[in-house]
């Protein structure tokens, strides 16, 4: 679910950038893939904020195989902008 948390700025450690292991095909009750065109693998790829000891993912989209470069690419300047702005760094 969504939840709102608040982070004094000064408290922000960093900004992270992060792709993970690809998540499964959606499965039916019978436990079996949905039916599809084909694949429906995709990578979650987030901006994650370090703060107070805690992680928090402040944007998370589905990425398919074939453009993980370009959605890295497109997250890392993201992920720049707002660290520049908050003072703070990107891992």
């Amino acid at each position: 679910g969504w939840f709102a948390h608040e982070v004094p700025f000064d408290k922000i450690q960093e900004l992270a950038l992060q792709i993970s292991e690809p998540r499964r095909p959606a499965t039916n009750k019978s436990n079996r893939p949905e039916k599809s065109s084909g694949p429906q693998t995709t990578y979650p790829a987030r901006i994650v904020m370090h703060a107070l000891g805690k992680r928090y993912v402040l944007l998370e989209v589905a990425c398919e195989p074939a453009a993980i470069q370009e959605t890295r690419s497109r997250l890392q300047d993201v992920a720049q902008e707002l660290a520049a702005s908050l003072d703070v760094s990107v891992a």
